[in-house]
Order: C-alpha cells, then structure tokens, then sequence
C-alpha cells in the first residue's frame, strides 16, 4: 500500500479552490491533491471527494462529493437526499430546507454514472441541476490533506 500511495503523490496535481460550494471541507482559496490513480483498481466511492470536468463546461473543473453510485436510485428535495428510498446521513453537508411546495426529485443512475454534491447544497451546482456525471468526466480522487 505504501507504493501505491508514493505513486499516487508522483502523479497527482495541486488545484486551488474556487467558490464556496465545497465549504466547510475545502474553503475557497485552499489548495487539494487530486490523484488519477485512485480509481485505476477500484470504483469510485459514495462520500469520496472527487475532481472531474463539468459537465456544462468542459474547460471547467470542480470538486464534488459522490453520494449516489451506478444503478440507484437517488431523490432529493432542497439538499436533502435518499438513496433507495433511505435517508443518506451527511455529518459533512450544509444543507438547505426545501423550498415550500417543492416536491421531491428522483432519477435512476446508469451503468458508469454517479450523482455528485457539493457540502455546501445552497451554493452548489450540482448532479441536482445538471444530472448524474460520467466515470470518464471523474479526473481523480481528492487525496488527504498533508496539514
């Protein structure tokens, strides 16, 4: 396990943070570790944090966290999620109270397609407007801060 994390810092890049969406894991203006290699051996994990391509800008590259994993079905009402019809329990997450009359919104992923978050639900763009992102739009996993 010790190669694969030397290789991992090797090959990983420095990305600084942009916008409060990931707040308060990763504040704007701090810097993160992504590392391609992470999900070379193995899928990527619900709660992971991940670095991948918009889908609504390829030029452009957020941080999200993965809550929904191929073929669940995840809803959502304000930042409130469930994950085949259970509540997903976030410690991590500031989230929002729906919006009154909201009504609950569901979508089944696909083979290869994974619903990703911001914590900060309120100032995020997220799989809850733009729909669930592709394994090949995931760049990496966010590695463990070194502070």
């Amino acid at each position: 396990m010790a190669l694969l994390d030397q290789t991992q810092r090797l090959i990983s890049r420095k990305f600084r943070v942009r916008g409060s969406s990931m707040e308060p894991a990763f504040a704007a203006g701090s810097t993160v570790v992504i590392s391609p290699v992470s999900f070379i051996w193995r899928p990527p994990r619900r709660g992971e944090v991940i670095g991948l391509y918009s889908p609504e800008d390829k030029e452009r590259f957020e941080l999200k966290r993965i809550v929904g994993l191929p073929g669940e079905a995840v809803s959502w009402k304000g930042g409130l999620i469930w994950i085949n019809g259970q509540p997903l329990l976030e410690s991590y997450a500031i989230a929002t109270s729906a919006i009154p009359g909201e009504e609950p919104r569901r979508l089944e992923l696909g083979p290869g397609e994974y619903f990703v978050v911001g914590d900060n639900r309120l100032y995020s763009r997220d799989s809850r407007l733009y729909g669930p992102v592709w394994l090949t739009d995931i760049v990496g996993q966010v590695l463990p801060s070194e502070n």
